[in-house]
């Protein structure tokens, strides 16, 4: 399932801490969209590079093989916490990284191994741009036309209804109606469908039963948890009604986000 890509997505996630805005008007930057998945490019100490546009990640990240091109320094590691495990990893930090036209100095990066990620996606990824960066920036993504526009709030134009978000942990949550029951799914730009925690299924298959199900879905990377597909009939968020939306459910696991009691899922 990919998302569709007739849609306008525009994220405002706007700290203004630790970025510059580098210019007179807004720029337009050219994207890949891969499997629905965004890739954004980023210079960082003067070398070009493609990163996955992720708001589900609380943290950046660099592939480790680009940090032994660039020569970056690792530091001492760092707890990180992922859909379904948690891993300790090295940080590096990079003297200039600029996207579009913001500029961070000092900027620091977790190191991983983003191979998994780059099959997923299918094409080469050589970083992750998280909130850490992304709450920083302005801009205005469109999937269809793949171009990404950056500048100030009043150069992005006409940005539609704006729909609160809740921050936790430095993520965003969405509210969103499924079926009737009111939920929180976690924004997430990095994935290309839609996935439900297990309780939120739970509480889905109380008051409705598909049709149909497609069992035996493999997750991306080495995770041995699975998911099945399903067609929720009605899915609300703010003032748009989508109707026979496919969605992963993903299979109980015991580590990970995904195994917290409180996570309802990813959107």
């Amino acid at each position: 399932m990919l998302i569709k890509a007739a849609r306008l997505i525009c994220l405002v996630l706007i700290a203004s801490v630790g970025s510059t805005w580098a210019s007179q008007t807004a720029i337009n930057l050219t994207v890949g969209v891969h499997n629905g998945s965004v890739l954004i490019p980023v210079v960082l100490n003067g070398r070009p590079l493609s990163f996955l546009l992720d708001t589900g990640s609380n943290r950046s990240t660099i592939d480790a093989s680009v940090v032994d091109r660039l020569k970056l320094e690792r530091s001492t590691g760092t707890e990180a916490l992922g859909n379904y495990e948690a891993q300790s990893l090295h940080t590096v930090r990079a003297k200039n990284t600029k996207v579009g036209g913001f500029e961070f100095s000092d900027q620091i990066f977790v190191v991983a191994n983003l191979d998994a990620v780059s099959r997923a996606v299918g094409a080469t990824v050589d970083g992750v741009l998280g909130n850490d960066i992304l709450r920083n920036l302005t801009f205005r993504l469109s999937y269809s036309k793949q171009s990404a526009m950056f500048g100030r709030l009043s150069q992005l134009g006409n940005l539609g209804t704006p729909a609160k978000l809740r921050e936790e942990g430095n993520q965003f949550f969405v509210p969103i109606t499924l079926l009737s029951l009111g939920h929180e799914l976690l924004l997430d730009t990095g994935t290309n469908s839609t996935n439900l925690a297990w309780q939120t299924w739970e509480q889905l298959s109380k008051i409705w039963t598909p049709k149909s199900k497609i069992e035996g879905i493999a997750s991306s990377g080495n995770s041995p948890s699975t998911a099945f597909l399903v067609c929720i009939t009605n899915v609300r968020i703010g003032d748009i009604e989508i109707k026979n939306q496919g969605v992963r459910v993903q299979n109980p696991v015991s580590k990970g986000a995904f195994s917290e009691p409180s996570f309802e899922g990813i959107l």
